[in-house]
């Protein structure tokens, strides 16, 4: 209605809560934003993800112990405390199901495994090993870089975040930069 929008069509704004994913752990679906059960439910969905079932195409176990991971509660530099990895964001059907999967895997800095038709999940965790490997293990000399090339250096960082301080606008967060990596950079400032 151009007499009560004389300056066009509003820009809307809402803070939603997405789909309802299933919870191995209670057996019964529940809202969440835990990284690895928001994934395990895109895999499932036969309309938009991989039809893959809970049990048979997605191990449970698995599942159950990413699950756990996500929830952990970690302390907060700042104080307060906050499960270690959250899904909080938006996934757009029109993209290829690997591109999805692979950014509900980096909300969990986690990786998924096609093992014997069945998909198990991690989350991103120590586990402690249980091989222990020495010099005869190598299959050659070590060899290592030293240096970044110049296509991945940097020596200082920008960004935008989204808050609901500013009601969910992107803002600028204060760029941070290093001297001492810009000396090294023949004093060039190389923003990421």
């Amino acid at each position: 209605n151009n007499d009560l929008f004389p300056g066009g069509v509003p820009n809307i704004s809402a803070v939603i809560k997405g789909k309802i994913p299933y919870d191995p752990r209670i057996g019964n679906y529940a809202w969440t934003a835990n990284a690895s059960l928001c994934l395990a439910d895109y895999m499932y969905s036969a309309t938009t993800g991989l039809g893959a079932l809970y049990g048979t195409d997605i191990e449970n176990a698995e599942l159950i112990a990413a699950a756990n991971v996500c929830d952990e509660v970690v302390t907060l530099a700042s104080g307060g405390s906050e499960a270690r990895y959250t899904c909080n964001g938006v996934v757009s059907t029109a993209d290829k199901p690997g591109e999805i999967i692979g950014r509900l895997l980096g909300a969990m800095a986690g990786h998924a495994v096609y093992l014997n038709g069945t998909w198990r999940i991690h989350a991103g965790a120590y586990v402690a090993p249980t091989v222990t490997l020495d010099e005869g293990d190598f299959r050659g000399p070590v060899r290592m870089a030293t240096r970044l090339s110049r296509r991945d250096a940097f020596n200082g960082v920008k960004g935008v975040y989204l808050s609901p301080d500013n009601h969910w606008q992107p803002a600028d967060f204060p760029p941070i930069a290093s001297t001492i990596y810009m000396v090294e950079d023949n004093n060039e400032r190389i923003w990421k």
